[in-house]
């Protein structure tokens, strides 16, 4: 009947071994293709902005409220120092 020849189980562990090779290869082409590439950016080693951590949200109100002309110096001084803690 056609049931004693072939590789048998070793034949089925081979597919499934080859499935799962197979799967993995497009997930990974899926994820290449769709990740933002540094290359896109302009690449290379990220800008020092990039690498210095974002201010806290206070210290950013208060530049600004400084830049409009709220507050004087002193005042901006003060705050500053005890936002930062120094």
């Amino acid at each position: 009947m056609g049931w004693g020849t072939g590789w048998g189980m070793g034949g089925w562990a081979l597919m499934g071994l080859a499935m799962v090779i197979f799967w993995g290869a497009v997930a990974y082409g899926l994820v290449v293709l769709l990740r933002p590439s540094s290359r896109a950016s302009g690449g290379g080693a990220p800008s020092i902005a990039a690498r210095m951590p974002e201010k806290s949200s206070a210290l950013r109100t208060l530049d600004e409220r400084f830049a409009r002309g709220d507050m004087t110096e002193e005042e901006y001084r003060q705050r500053r120092d005890l936002l930062k803690g120094s």
